[in-house]
């Protein structure tokens, strides 16, 4: 079996609220695969909690795992366009290819946790990259 998985590689996703829309009205997200540096630092923000009570073990952090994995994850989109119809913008840091946070701040929380989801399924090799 190779120890290696498959190459870096980007891909596009349209959120499934908008799945049923006409194409004209999705928005395509361009998602890519994270460096590893940013891997390890998602993984780094894990905070596992143990009490003795009856709440047992509780992961914290998950607002710095759906940020980090959207600002690292998110390189772009198409078809992105405010109510009016006009385009929205893809902004990136100065010298970069990270959205600002006035990007992600465009983004309802509910829509960067699926990004984060899709983005984070997508870090960590399934059993078919494994098997290749």
């Amino acid at each position: 079996m190779p120890i290696f998985t498959r190459p870096r590689a980007s891909f596009e996703y349209i959120l499934k609220a908008e799945r049923d829309l006409p194409e004209d009205g999705q928005t395509i997200f361009l998602l890519a695969d994270l460096k590893e540096r940013h891997r390890v630092k998602i993984m780094d923000s894990f905070r596992v909690q143990v009490s003795d009570g009856d709440d047992g073990t509780s992961v914290g952090g998950s607002g710095s795992r759906i940020y980090m994995a959207v600002k690292y994850g998110l390189v772009g989109w198409k078809n992105a366009k405010y109510p009016d119809g006009t385009p929205v913008p893809f902004e990136t840091e100065s010298g970069g290819k990270t959205p600002t946070d006035d990007t992600l701040s465009m983004l309802s929380w509910a829509d960067k946790m699926e990004l984060a989801e899709v983005v984070l399924e997508a870090a960590y090799p399934s059993e078919d990259d494994a098997g290749k």
